[in-house]
């Protein structure tokens, strides 16, 4: 995303529509402008708009500032249609180093461009939206991670929930890593460890697992994450069980095994986008656990 504070420039996945977004259409498939301007916009935009992705004119985030962070990052890649193609349109451009205009083909607004006249070099995707009045000649298409048709293995809550932490948690003496085999006898593969050091003389370190929306967090999760706890406890580290979810809900089998593990005093916390103690499906995870929102 950046070289720095990379974690901090992920904030756009907070945003529902942009996770809207990336799963409404397959890597064979592309989005107009204005589909995906709607999109963003129309999942609750208003909680929204005081986030803050990178600088901005504007006091408020608009969806327009979403999708043009999306282009800039190369999460989404602009095609032009055929026939501006084959009749090599051509459009004026302000060079924004130089101020001096040129005379471009549409087709470099795809990638990369060169001034003439002071060898300035732009990535043109981000500006499609202050220099085309009409965008029907564009479709994006998803681009790297995005373009897999897994649900990107999960990476949206993995991304999201060192988020919460970094919030929380003393920045200079934060760390964390994604997706580790942690090797004991028994081996336990972790989407998730955060580390808190010198705070009351110890060292705390969270564990955990990570879901998408339709995701689901088996008693085999929870039975390695236990048995690490264990092995991490027994080494005089305090050791928290992360469970994170982009749903709004846990389903009513992991309010089961979250309540066995408040029954054998393991901490935990719970992420997902409502802080409540209440799920949707009417159970009820009472005291013993900590509740963080994952997302607004």
């Amino acid at each position: 995303m950046r070289e720095f504070s990379p974690l901090d420039a992920c904030r756009v996945f907070k945003v529902r529509g942009t996770r809207k977004l990336l799963g409404s259409f397959s890597s064979s498939k592309s989005v107009s402008w204005n589909s995906a301007l709607k999109t963003i916009g129309k999942e609750h935009f208003d909680r929204f708009k005081q986030l803050y992705i990178e600088s901005r004119k504007r006091s408020e985030l608009e969806p327009v500032d979403v999708l043009e962070f999306l282009l800039k990052k190369k999460i989404l890649l602009p095609k032009i249609g055929l026939w501006q193609r084959l009749l090599r349109t051509r459009t004026e451009f302000k060079c924004s180093h130089c101020g001096l205009k040129s005379t471009i083909l549409v087709c470099k607004f795809e990638g990369g461009w060169r001034c003439e006249y002071c060898d300035n070099e732009e990535y043109l995707p981000c500006f499609i939206g202050s220099t085309f009045r009409r965008k029907e000649m564009w479709r994006f298409v998803k681009n790297g991670l995005f373009a897999r048709d897994n649900n990107q293995e999960g990476a949206i809550p993995v991304i999201l929930a060192p988020l919460v932490f970094l919030r929380v948690l003393e920045l200079g003496k934060f760390l964390y890593s994604t997706s580790l085999n942690l090797a004991f006898e028994k081996p336990c593969e972790t989407d998730l460890c955060v580390v808190q050091h010198q705070q009351r003389d110890r060292i705390e370190i969270g564990i955990g697992e990570c879901k998408g929306d339709r995701g689901h967090i088996s008693s085999e999760d929870v039975e390695n994450l236990k048995a690490t706890n264990a092995k991490l406890t027994a080494m005089d580290l305090e050791c928290v069980l992360i469970f994170a979810k982009t749903a709004d809900d846990s389903y009513r089998n992991e309010i089961q095994l979250f309540r066995q593990l408040r029954d054998d005093n393991i901490p935990i916390v719970l992420l997902t986008k409502r802080q409540s103690r209440t799920s949707r499906t009417g159970a009820k995870i009472e005291r013993g656990c900590q509740y963080r929102t994952l997302l607004p």
